[in-house]
């Protein structure tokens, strides 16, 4: 979310993230992308108006050397030892570079902003097929939540609608792709056991009709229900 938004402002980007993330952030928009397992970006030769650590993971003091001579080091969280929103009421004073710690607004005029950058396609939920789930930001993620806690600001229709719907669309989406999976994984398990499917029903105590539900997802089986089909194929295996 962060380099969409930052490229929406017009900034040049370098971004930060692990090896199999790498062809998503590019994708994001961003200028240049550093592999973090395989280089420390502590060590990047360039330097930065302004570093984002959007997770929290680092310190001012290891991003120093990375900021412009009035550089500013922005942090998503508190730091070591709450650090961060002490340097940034200490840092100013020296008028070099300095911290500065973020407080969120939940206002009209940001419900508004997040309306036409998503009506422009400049900000796009990253959603796709199951396989991709892991690489895409989740629809019940921290980015979800915080524009779900926005709209709480807002009436449910003109711009808070759109935007509701933006969060809604995903989520319908990835439940979808949640519950054919239990019903793949439950298909698989009976057809290891090598018995009908009335018959592996009364194994784990349902009906044969109850269990056709959970074969072909109309209906999702409960956690107990599950946990005694694996349960069942452990022992089996065992």
């Amino acid at each position: 979310a962060a380099v969409q938004l930052l490229k929406s402002l017009g900034a040049e980007v370098t971004a930060v993230c692990d090896t199999e993330h790498l062809e998503l952030v590019r994708g994001l928009g961003a200028d240049r992308v550093i592999d973090h397992p395989a280089q420390d970006f502590t060590r990047d030769e360039h330097t930065y108006g302004v570093v984002l650590d959007s997770v929290g993971k680092s310190s001012f003091g290891a991003c120093k050397r990375l900021l412009k001579m009035r550089g500013i080091y922005l942090s998503s969280e508190l730091g070591s030892l709450s650090q961060n929103p002490v340097l940034a009421l200490i840092t100013p004073l020296f008028g070099g570079k300095k911290v500065m710690f973020p407080i969120p607004r939940h206002t009209q005029e940001m419900v508004r902003h997040f309306k036409a950058l998503i009506e422009s396609g400049q900000f796009k939920p990253r959603t796709g097929d199951a396989s991709r789930q892991r690489s895409a930001v989740p629809p019940w993620g921290p980015v979800a939540r915080a524009v779900e806690e926005i709209l709480t600001y807002s009436r449910p229709y003109g711009m808070a609608g759109s935007m509701e719907r933006a969060i809604a669309a995903p989520r319908q989406q990835a439940a979808r792709s949640e519950v054919e999976e239990v019903a793949t994984r439950i298909r698989a398990l009976r057809a290891a056991s090598g018995l009908t499917v009335g018959e592996f029903a009364s194994l784990v105590g349902t009906s044969g009709s109850r269990m056709s539900t959970y074969l072909s997802g109309k209906v999702v089986s409960s956690v107990s229900m599950f946990v005694r089909m694996e349960r069942w194929r452990r022992l089996a295996d065992g």
